[in-house]
């Protein structure tokens, strides 16, 4: 199906409940699907790691989206979704809202392989500044509250070091992973109404200071041919030897660190930190101008202190509790962008449609914030090829490191969970690529 062919579309679409969009450039061609499942009351995934797509999709589609029960899911691809996971999962290995950090380490063991992902990640151009731009207007339409964490002020590195828990020399990722990361926490905020996440850096492993450099110079050449005027046609990354699908190819390691415990009291305050300023309930998302007349928040500010109801201040930071918890877990699979991207894609379908009344209602999403409620996604992909394996789970008190966050907690319960209509798993799944004609896979 041609995607400029509206009508054609349209007609398409409305035999499928679920359409996977593989047809890039997502910023030349990712709108009209979208705009065509919208209005077919179609779900759509698609395997973008633009930030900038994802964005200005999230302004523009989101509100309709939710009113029509239409999800779209946006980076449902191994750049977009493996790190994105992988936070969801070690936050679920600390007590709610103890998981301070999260640092991932990605390791390609195929020279081949690299080289195609380097490719991928710079061949996603976005101007920075209309980045930042959009997303300030998003935080002007939605006043998301502000994203805080516990514990600590996580310290990044900034560039080529050597990771002593690894014994390995890393380099910070330039990929869209913690772009997608912060979709995920913000569109949290809007469903549950929390706003304490952890800190996350994303690193990418390399074997020695020469790979390093000739990866870098390679990424470096790509990203500047693609951005010439007479190369903006999407660049085909080459294709992998079949040696490199035949060995498992990448592993990415996290290394989380929080509290091991929350007392009593310190539940409590949880429950009831609501901070009770007509401020605070306008920066409520999904709330009205009606409904703010309407809400009374009365329940009085507060903040927690790792078991004490102390104001957070930079004066009594010290009293903090060191960090006591540590996790270290691994997720490995084939090779990424031709076997594990299709793996993730197909296996978020079949859950969507099985699982469809633990999803969001409607709205804009990326992987993590869309499934955060399926107990069940993370056996399906491990399931499917994608095993994630804890290495070490630990308990230890560290020392508390001076520079940190101000740390409020807040609370209120989500109701944006639900089936706006019957669903069944035997729907089609549709893949519309533009290049060649749409093929239906029947989720069995």
């Amino acid at each position: 199906c041609d995607i400029y062919d509206k009508r054609g579309l349209q007609e398409l679409l409305n035999t499928g409940r679920l359409i996977i969009n593989c047809s890039g450039p997502y910023k030349l061609l990712g709108q009209d699907v979208i705009e065509t499942c919208i209005s077919t009351y179609s779900h759509c995934m698609d395997l973008s790691t633009d930030p900038y797509f994802h964005e200005s999709s999230f302004l523009t589609n989101y509100d309709l989206a939710k009113e029509k029960g239409v999800l779209i899911i946006h980076a449902c691809s191994f750049e977009g979704a493996i790190n994105d996971f992988g936070c969801i999962f070690a936050m679920k290995q600390f007590p709610n809202k103890m998981c301070s950090s999260i640092e991932s380490f990605l390791r390609l063991y195929n020279r081949e392989t690299l080289n195609v992902y380097i490719n991928a990640i710079d061949t996603t151009n976005y101007d920075s500044k209309a980045l930042s731009k959009i997303r300030k207007e998003i935080d002007i339409k939605y006043k998301p509250p502000k994203k805080l964490s516990v514990g600590p002020k996580l310290k990044c590195k900034q560039s080529y070091y050597f990771d002593k828990r690894l014994r390995q020399y890393a380099v910070p990722s330039n990929g869209s992973d913690l772009a997608v990361i912060k979709s995920t926490f913000r569109s949290l905020t809007m469903l549950e109404g929390e706003n304490v996440w952890p800190q996350c850096a994303s690193y990418m492993i390399v074997d020695n200071i020469y790979n390093f450099a000739s990866t870098t110079l390679y990424g470096s050449l790509i990203n500047i041919f693609t951005g010439l005027t007479l190369t903006q046609s999407p660049v085909i990354p080459p294709s992998p030897t079949t040696q490199s699908f035949e060995t498992p190819n990448f592993e990415m390691h996290f290394y989380a660190k929080g509290y091991s415990q929350i007392d009593e009291e310190s539940e409590m305050d949880r429950i009831g930190g609501v901070i009770g300023t007509k401020e605070f309930a306008r920066s409520m998302p999904l709330l009205t101008p009606s409904d703010l007349q309407e809400t009374a928040v009365v329940t009085q500010p507060c903040a927690l202190l790792f078991g004490s109801k102390k104001q957070v201040t930079k004066s009594n930071i010290s009293e903090m509790k060191p960090l006591d918890r540590e996790v270290h877990f691994i997720i490995s699979g084939p090779e990424p962008n031709y076997i594990a991207t299709p793996i993730i894609v197909i296996t978020l379908a079949l859950c969507l449609l099985q699982e469809r009344e633990n999803l969001p209602l409607g709205g804009v999403f990326t992987p993590s914030a869309a499934f955060r409620r399926s107990d069940t996604i993370i056996d399906r992909l491990d399931r499917a090829g994608l095993q994630f394996t804890i290495l070490e789970s630990l308990n230890r008190p560290d020392e508390a490191e001076e520079d940190s966050d101000e740390v409020f907690v807040t609370s209120v319960e989500g109701m944006e969970y639900g089936t706006p209509r019957s669903t069944n798993s035997n729907e089609d799944i549709k893949l519309n690529d533009s290049y060649n004609n749409s093929t239906k896979l029947s989720a069995k």
